[in-house]
């Protein structure tokens, strides 16, 4: 009996054995006994008091950037492997290609606007049409790289019947205008 009222849930069992003043064999049967007919069991042992599980300051640090540190660079190094290798299939990709053709030719309608702009406020302040698109970049109007292309002019600019109108069209490309 004395051995069973030492056991209270917090007591290890090898608390309980040094306490009960019985030799090792005898306390061990006796516990086991206990826990085969149900009137005792075993618990299973705080974490803390598992020496694995003892975590010293300097090493949990450690452990915890070599958790962080490996996935990171692995990350890392997947990415800039991606980012090389697809870079060449980027130029060819669909997708990229439309949304790079609609960048164009939305850059290319505000640069279109801008222009007609300055030609009508060179009509408001002449009172007339420039004669030439030049004649918006003499008059500081638009800067001249607006007006050109690598090869050529960017517009084709054309005034209507006795100057009461202009058109404003995009050049073709300098490739096809020397096929035609």
């Amino acid at each position: 009996g004395t051995l069973l009222g030492l056991v209270n849930g917090v007591r290890t069992i090898d608390a309980v054995i040094e306490q009960s003043e019985l030799d090792r064999y005898t306390a061990t049967r006796l516990l086991f006994d206990c826990a085969r007919n149900g009137w005792v069991r075993r618990l299973r042992s705080s974490a803390s008091t598992r020496r694995a599980d003892v975590i010293v300051p300097g090493e949990f640090r450690l452990r915890w950037a070599l958790g962080w540190l490996v996935p990171v660079a692995a990350i890392l190094l997947v990415s800039v492997l991606f980012s090389n290798v697809l870079r060449d299939r980027r130029r060819d990709d669909l997708l990229i290609g439309e949304w790079r053709n609609r960048i164009e030719r939305l850059e290319a309608a505000r640069e279109r606007e801008r222009i007609r702009l300055a030609v009508e406020v060179y009509r408001v302040n002449t009172g007339r049409y420039p004669e030439d698109l030049l004649d918006l970049v003499e008059t500081d109007l638009v800067p001249q790289d607006a007006l050109r292309r690598d090869a050529g002019l960017q517009w084709e600019y054309t005034l209507g019947p006795e100057g009461e109108s202009f058109a404003l069209l995009p050049a073709p490309p300098p490739a096809a205008a020397a096929a035609d």
